[in-house]
């Protein structure tokens, strides 16, 4: 019989709170502060429907073969949603809220798999897992990313679940297979292969045995998804690589490393990670450099990608619950070293009463930190420092944005070639064939050359307005904020509204402003204003 002061039933209702109680919370977080689909979770949505309906792995019936998506995993799941006839925004939705709620219960899981595998009531085994969830729940790039749509949140579940399986440790062939399926929902997963061989050698696992089966579980299966790559799109890597990152070099290093700091930044909680470094024991600091290596390495990939454009630091969310893990973990080691490890275990009445003022001060400090990210946003260079609210103008940018393209789909026939900016919730709902003016979606611009790289707009820096006004799109959406207006707005301050690159060689190109008229229209829901083709409409110039 196993000697455990806890009784059989509370030792039940605790695991129950631990993994259930924070990711339950996170649905009732969201309708409060009414997170949603972002523009870009749009983007696989296009590429699944066009799979499903046999175009192939294309943006639009017709046009190139195109990786402009970065999940392959999404995307396949994704097409199987729509062959099953479930609404792919309703699958992106729902499969990044459920995940984001299993990655949060999978970080109080973990914690006490760490670090209290053991109940004991003198070192509240219950509360330190719970306050691991609970650093997830509160952190509001998570739960923002949970309602994205997109494969973020179940990004960071593969990771948590691979530190898990080395941990527990699982059988290797289901270790391998996890960091396979994690590798093809992002690609920065196979990186994490090599803390897997590390610790395998750690632990005495890494055989002759389990090398094979790395290769033929991992290896193997990529190889060949990496020659399919190839075969079929023309290249190794996604467009949205070459799209974003292929310029390289010390300008993306130094603003990933602005994008790292401004992560860290907001967040005094994090920390009492340090703690976790200091004062870790023995028995348990194997275990925790497992977890710092996964934590570190999500942050050295991002810094040399060079960051993200998006807001809530979308790119280390998959950190956050390691992070967050750690900093418990500090606080933990701290109230051991501070106070429960000075009170005599007859001392009953004293530990009661320091777990109950631990307990206090836990509930209070998560909610705070929850409340200072939601709050924080700071004008930045590359506006790395924006915070929750400014994503819920992204939100409900995408939504105005949604509706825009219901109105082309309304305005123009199909397969009539337009142009946008925006090429994520447009292109979705309007159906027609549609130019990616960044390039996530355009094999031309996504291999143009950088240009502007001193206006800091990751993820938006290419452009080729000549490549784009040789196909002579019958519309184009150079301004992504001239939607649903209360009044017209003057073609003489346009100018002022000019951002990205693409924006800035379209506007210098006088064939746009000789081929292209300023028009503005009356909706039910405001003024749209854009740009129209003064000629008649017309396909691709295939010369």
């Amino acid at each position: 019989m196993r000697n455990d002061p806890i009784p059989s039933w509370s030792r039940r209702t605790g695991n129950i709170l631990l993994l259930v109680l924070p990711a339950l919370l996170l649905p009732a977080w969201l309708s409060i502060a009414d997170f949603d689909l972002v523009d870009d979770s749009y983007i696989p949505m296009v590429y699944a429907r066009n799979l499903a309906e046999g175009h192939g792995i294309v943006f639009y019936p017709g046009g190139e073969r195109v990786e402009g998506y970065t999940s392959f995993l999404w995307l396949v799941w994704l097409t199987l949603s729509g062959l099953l006839h479930i609404s792919y925004t309703m699958a992106a939705y729902w499969t990044s809220l459920v995940m984001g709620m299993a990655g949060i219960a999978l970080a109080a899981f973990l914690y006490r798999q760490v670090y209290h595998p053991e109940a004991s009531q003198r070192e509240l085994w219950w509360l330190w897992p719970f306050a691991a969830g609970a650093a997830v729940l509160c952190d509001v790039s998570h739960t923002a990313w949970s309602a994205s749509g997109m494969e973020t949140t179940t990004y960071a579940f593969g990771l948590l679940g691979l530190a898990y399986a080395l941990i527990k440790p699982w059988p290797v062939w289901s270790t391998c297979l996890f960091l396979l399926l994690t590798s093809l929902i992002r690609p920065e997963g196979l990186a994490f292969g090599l803390l897997v061989l590390i610790y395998w050698y750690r632990e005495g696992i890494f055989t002759k045995s389990a090398i094979k089966r790395f290769v033929f579980i991992v290896v193997l299966p990529l190889g060949l998804f990496f020659l399919f790559r190839w075969i079929y799109f023309g290249y190794l890597f996604p467009n949205t690589f070459y799209a974003k990152h292929d310029f390289g070099g010390l300008y993306l290093l130094k603003r990933g490393m602005e994008y790292v700091t401004y992560f860290f930044r907001p967040r005094p909680l994090f920390f009492f990670a340090v703690f976790a470094l200091w004062l870790e024991s023995k028995s348990c600091r194997t275990r925790s450099g497992l977890l710092w290596g996964f934590a570190l390495l999500q942050i050295a990939l991002v810094t040399a990608e060079g960051g993200d454009h998006f807001t809530l630091h979308r790119f280390l969310v998959p950190a956050i619950p390691f992070f967050s893990i750690l900093a418990i973990r500090g606080m933990d080691l701290c109230a051991h070293r501070l106070v429960f490890g000075k009170i005599k275990p007859e001392n009953k009445y004293h530990l009661r009463l320091a777990q109950g003022i631990l307990g206090i001060l836990v509930l209070i400090i998560l909610p705070a930190h929850g409340v200072q990210l939601f709050e924080f946003s700071q004008d930045t260079r590359c506006n790395f420092a924006q915070g929750a609210r400014y994503h819920l103008s992204v939100v409900q940018w995408t939504r105005s944005w949604a509706k825009v393209g219901l109105w082309l789909k309304e305005k123009y026939p199909q397969g009539t070639l337009i142009a946008v900016i925006n090429a994520g919730a447009i292109p979705y709902f309007c159906e027609l064939n549609c130019i990616d003016m960044l390039g996530l979606n355009d094999v031309t611009i996504a291999h143009t050359p950088a240009r502007f790289l001193d206006l800091c707009h990751p993820g938006h820096e290419k452009s080729n307005a000549d490549y784009v006004l040789k196909q002579k799109p019958q519309f184009i959406q150079l301004f992504p904020l001239l939607f649903f207006m209360s009044q017209p707005y003057p073609k003489d301050k346009l100018e002022e509204m000019i951002t990205y690159p693409a924006q800035i060689e379209m506007w210098n190109d006088p064939r746009f402003h000789a081929e292209y008229t300023y028009k503005i229209e009356e909706t039910p829901m405001g003024f749209i204003a854009y740009f129209e083709r003064q000629f008649e409409p017309q396909g691709r110039d295939d010369g």
